[in-house]
């Protein structure tokens, strides 16, 4: 998260959409905290495609986006 926060911060309406594998809740509790931390609208959550999901395991979370 911090990562994330650090790299968006000063980027003015950063695209930004949230991957999980197996793990909504906690995909959707980082997406409401990265939210909030960047004063963004909640960012898009999906599943992770099965070849992320297969290699990362189940509960992995990950994020994609611009700087």
């Amino acid at each position: 998260k911090e990562i994330i926060v650090n790299d968006l911060k000063d980027v003015p309406a950063p695209r930004l959409i949230l991957l999980h594998a197996a793990s909504p809740a906690n995909a959707s509790q980082l997406a409401d905290e990265l939210a909030a931390a960047l004063k963004i609208p909640k960012p898009m959550v999906i599943e992770a495609g099965p070849a992320v999901a297969a290699h990362s395991g189940p509960g992995a979370l990950g994020a994609a986006y611009f700087t």
